[in-house]
């Protein structure tokens, strides 16, 4: 391992070839001097810029920037970020799981999904006495890549993309939303069964049936793929289970 003394010389010699080499230099080429100046210049920059920010957050400078900053952040965050939707699919009942499976397969794999997290479920409980698979469906909390194209086109193509299996034009069966951004949280804790609020405590009692569903197709509890800010919410969801 090279230690600070050599470095030191190393430095030494450089900034040695870095003179000669500015001495041989006409005005027409920029000597090793003036580019080593502007790179420590340009990084020393970029190391200021990031100690700034670490001090930002933490309140420690610029506090009354930090304040208004986040009074801004707490009304907008509410509206959606047209990056982040919650879509609902039902399937006409006709239609086959493995074909439901596919199609879901096919839409989740386009070009515009940077990541999602996806969840089988069905409406059948020991309450309600419903044949075990009823009304399957599926949940898919998904983000688009930044270069796509707008929430409308993405709802048109997901739209399209699902019309041989469903009534994919009425939104109760095929529920597509821009997720806001203080909303995602309550999606992943309702895909992971956390913080249920009063009107998904039913899912409780399903979870039973939900469990040997998707043991009867061999399906995961959850599907996971790709990165974004919706796996990082979801990565800091499972600290506080």
């Amino acid at each position: 391992m090279t230690n600070t003394a050599d470095l030191q010389l190393i430095y030494r010699e450089f900034q040695t070839l870095c003179l000669n080499h500015h001495k041989k230099c006409d005005g027409d080429v920029e000597s090793l001097h003036d580019e080593w100046s502007k790179v420590r210049k340009s990084e020393r920059a970029k190391k200021l810029s990031k100690i700034y920010n670490v001090l930002y957050k933490e309140g420690i400078i610029d506090n009354d920037i930090n304040k208004l900053e986040k009074q801004i952040n707490s009304k907008t965050s509410d509206k959606p970020s047209g990056k982040i939707f919650w879509i609902t699919v039902n399937p006409n009942p006709s239609v086959k799981f493995e074909e439901f499976q596919k199609v879901v397969q096919k839409q989740i794999c386009r070009s515009f999904v940077r990541c999602y997290i996806m969840a089988y479920e069905q409406r059948a409980s020991l309450q309600n006495g419903k044949p075990l698979g009823t009304g399957f469906h599926v949940h898919i909390l998904m983000e688009r890549t930044p270069d796509s194209e707008p929430p409308n086109k993405i709802q048109k193509y997901i739209r399209a993309g699902f019309k041989n299996i469903c009534n994919s034009n009425n939104n109760n069966i095929l529920n597509f939303n821009n997720c806001p951004a203080n909303y995602v949280d309550d999606k992943i804790n309702y895909l992971i069964n956390k913080n249920l609020d009063e009107d998904h405590k039913d899912k409780e009692q399903k979870q039973i049936y939900d469990k040997k569903f998707r043991e009867q197709y061999k399906l995961q509890d959850l599907y996971i793929s790709g990165e974004g800010d919706i796996i990082s919410k979801y990565q800091n969801s499972l600290i506080t289970l």
